[in-house]
């Protein structure tokens, strides 16, 4: 694993009268390399999502992927889903809505990078 980028804690700024941080793009890059998000996506889902170990099953089996994956909770409407194949990557990433099966009806959800 690469060593822990030291980056400095950024001010918060009121832009439009939200919070706003901003970073550099090699700052962006560092913390992509250390938490390994390069095949990273995350899904949106419109009106809440199913549950989670729901989730795991049903998007692996649904939609074919065949690498290692990894499937976590961002909030109450993200999902985080990191890819071990480029190729699953790249099937994800290129369908922008998904239809995700549970239980008795299904749950609209956006990819996003």
């Amino acid at each position: 694993m690469p060593p822990h980028p030291s980056i400095l804690p950024k001010p918060v700024v009121m832009l439009h009268g939200e919070s706003n941080i901003t970073w550099k793009a090699s700052e962006v890059r560092s913390l992509i390399i250390w938490e390994n998000l390069y095949n990273a996506i995350i899904g949106k889902f419109s009106y809440g999502k199913p549950d989670i170990m729901e989730l795991r099953k049903t998007i692996s089996g649904q939609y074919g992927i065949k690498s290692e994956r990894t499937i976590g909770v961002l909030d109450t409407r993200h999902i985080l889903i990191r890819l071990t194949s480029l190729e699953d990557y790249v099937q994800l990433l290129s369908t922008t809505v998904f239809y995700v099966k549970s239980r008795e009806n299904y749950a609209k959800m956006r990819t996003l990078k």
